[in-house]
């Protein structure tokens, strides 16, 4: 196997490799500014794989509960994600995702998923923890 960095004359190889897949998997085009990475595994001159790192955010959202009414507290969530929106789009972000601890799953997810354009993601993820595997530092 060699593995090698992504290039345009491979789109159709990788988009080929995405179209036969059975499952609905979801697509980060390589081509995309939020792209970082694509990489492309050949075998005997041809493309059997590929992966494709995005860039993206994780909010953490605290808001103060002391003397904080429940449903104000909702309020300024609402107008933080409404103003952290806006900044990350004209960042050039795509989405942003919100962590919400077990504890607080039920009522918070009730509430923030019915804020316009919140998907609800099915999907679970893997963190891999780089600095786990590779130490502290990048030098």
């Amino acid at each position: 196997m060699h593995v090698r960095p992504y290039e345009p004359k491979d789109r159709e190889a990788v988009c080929d490799i995405f179209d036969a897949q059975p499952e609905k998997l979801w697509f980060q085009d390589p081509d995309d500014r939020t792209s970082v990475l694509p990489l492309v595994v050949e075998e005997d001159g041809r493309i059997v794989g590929f992966a494709v790192g995005r860039l993206t955010v994780e909010c953490f959202l605290t808001l103060r509960r002391d003397g904080v009414p429940p449903k104000h507290r909702l309020e300024v969530a609402k107008t933080l994600i409404e103003e952290g929106a806006r900044r990350l789009w004209q960042a050039g972000f795509k989405d942003a995702r919100f962590p919400i601890p077990n504890s607080l799953f039920h009522g918070w997810y009730r509430r923030l998923k019915q804020l316009a354009d919140v998907l609800v993601d099915e999907r679970r993820y893997l963190v891999l923890q780089l600095e786990r595997r590779f130490g502290w530092s990048i030098d």
